[in-house]
């Protein structure tokens, strides 16, 4: 009874001991127990949250060797919420390059996050013990040109999948029912040669492949895709759309970016299935004229005032605009931005007279339609 009492008295004041420390996901605590042996794991830390997930963070090993050591250790329990190894490539002392089948023991992760080692390669057994578990993977910024992606629907939780900044030579078709973020930014020579990169992961939301020195966008990669969001193609050599380049048979895209390519001709039906509340970003690319038969889908489908950002195009602005002033009523006009500029002055496009396009592209116009007013809705 006496060494209950203690027990209770000691239990008494761990608890207090934490009562005034927030314990969240973002700012976990290290109480030991349910974490091994904090000497045992040095230099990785153990922590907890408030809803009992395990957090391990070994950003402070320095080597493959010294990682096995760490993972050999007695784990009270083996189901871990995060791994994190975040190191400096540039730090000489980082020397992490290897991940065997047994550096990580038999522990579980839901997330797993390893950047700026010396990795170039993850083998199919690095984490095999996580298939199950594993909705978050974060590789970016190593040195990997090789990943087991024919592993991929072993992950059968995998919400997002992270290879920025490495050095994969190609991409692989991936194949998930559960990926829905995938980004792949910074693989420079990035080669995408298959019709079906895409095809087997049907629930994508949001994909990622900015500054991978693509030069041509294979048309229908995104056909059989239902809950697309993002894309974003941006700072890349391409030069054209053509029709299909990303096309779906839902209205689910919220934002397209293709920012900083060298795109000068933009196909009809290029892109298709925009949100009404979607937009689209193609600012610092070679367009000169938006004409009508191949830039009134795209107009058509954007509901929203500024959804269009051209800014940084030496548009001409000449009658091959004429027709967002002359269906004033639809409102073609206020989708640009209103930092979309003429290339020869600084005159922004949504304020140009409309009485200018009257005179000089009489053949379109009927009587003078009135001046839009884009930045008071409703107001012609």
């Amino acid at each position: 009874m006496a060494l209950c009492r203690v027990l209770a008295v000691l239990m008494a004041v761990v608890a207090l001991g934490f009562a005034d420390q927030p314990r969240t996901r973002e700012n976990p605590v290290t109480p030991g127990w349910p974490c091994p042996i904090d000497t045992e794991i040095s230099p990785c830390v153990c922590s907890q949250d408030e809803l009992y997930n395990l957090y391990m963070d070994c950003s402070l090993a320095k080597s493959d060797e010294q990682l096995e050591r760490i993972f050999t250790s007695v784990f009270p329990f083996p189901d871990f919420y995060e791994l994190r190894i975040i190191h400096d490539r540039d730090d000489i002392d980082n020397v992490i390059d290897e991940i065997n089948p047994n550096t990580f023991a038999e522990l579980t992760f839901e997330r797993v996050i390893i950047t700026g080692t010396r990795l170039t390669e993850i083998i199919d057994e690095a984490f095999a013990d996580s298939h199950a578990t594993l909705n978050y993977l974060d590789l970016s910024s190593n040195y990997l040109h090789t990943f087991p992606f024919e592993s991929l629907p072993l992950y059968v939780q995998l919400n997002t999948f992270i290879i920025d900044d490495n050095q994969f030579p190609e991409l692989y078709n991936l194949e998930s029912q559960s990926l829905q973020v995938f980004s792949a930014n910074k693989n420079p020579g990035l080669l995408m040669n298959s019709d079906h990169h895409f095809s087997g992961v049907p629930n994508l939301r949001e994909l990622y492949l900015s500054e991978i020195g693509l030069k041509e966008l294979t048309t229908g990669l995104f056909s059989n895709m239902t809950q697309l969001q993002v894309v974003d193609f941006s700072r890349n050599y391409l030069t054209e759309l053509e029709a299909g380049s990303i096309a779906v048979s839902t209205n689910t895209i919220k934002k397209i970016n293709f920012d900083l390519n060298d795109i000068f001709f933009v196909r009809h039906d290029a892109l298709v299935g925009f949100a009404e509340d979607g937009s689209l970003s193609m600012a610092s690319n070679q367009i000169v004229e938006l004409p009508e038969e191949h830039w009134k889908h795209i107009f058509e489908q954007l509901k929203s005032r500024e959804s269009i950002d051209l800014r940084g195009n030496a548009l001409t602005c000449g009658c091959d605009i004429d027709w967002l002033f002359m269906q004033y009523d639809q409102e073609y006009l206020c989708r640009l931005t209103d930092t979309t500029l003429c290339y020869a002055s600084t005159q922004q496009v949504i304020f140009l007279d409309v009485d200018i396009f009257c005179v000089q592209c009489a053949a379109s116009f009927g009587d003078c339609p009135p001046q839009t007013d884009c930045k008071n809705p409703g107001t012609f």
